[in-house]
């Protein structure tokens, strides 16, 4: 977890194996920035911090299986020599069913897609 000086919460991270067994080797996180904090170089932090916590660990690389196409922050982030090996997954997605006091889902198309991002972690 990531907090300001102030106590304020900024985001959250989790990784650990990708797969059991013969997919122990590669890493996998997950990721969440507040609100507030996004735009301030949190998630990048976050980040690289279990990029190193990764490697540290004896882990080859790490990937992302479920960036939403629609999180462009998030894609942005990741695009690049970091990630140099991205895959789109279409299809993966199916719009969430309507929930009390939830609007429906505005994303359309745009939200069956997920990209799967993949950073070798050898170096």
């Amino acid at each position: 977890m990531a907090y300001a000086a102030d106590g304020t919460f900024l985001g959250v991270a989790k990784a650990g194996p990708n797969r059991p067994g013969r997919g122990a080797h590669i890493s996998t996180a997950s990721f969440m920035v507040s609100e507030a904090a996004r735009g301030q170089g949190v998630g990048r932090l976050l980040g690289e911090h279990l990029l190193g916590w990764a490697r540290e660990s004896g882990y080859r690389a790490m990937q992302f299986n479920a960036v939403v196409e629609t999180n462009t922050a998030a894609v942005a982030l990741w695009r690049g020599p970091r990630f140099p090996h991205p895959c789109h997954r279409a299809g993966s997605l199916r719009e969430p069913p309507p929930r009390p006091g939830r609007p429906a889902s505005s994303c359309g198309a745009s939200c069956d897609h997920l990209r799967a991002l993949r950073s070798e972690l050898y170096n």
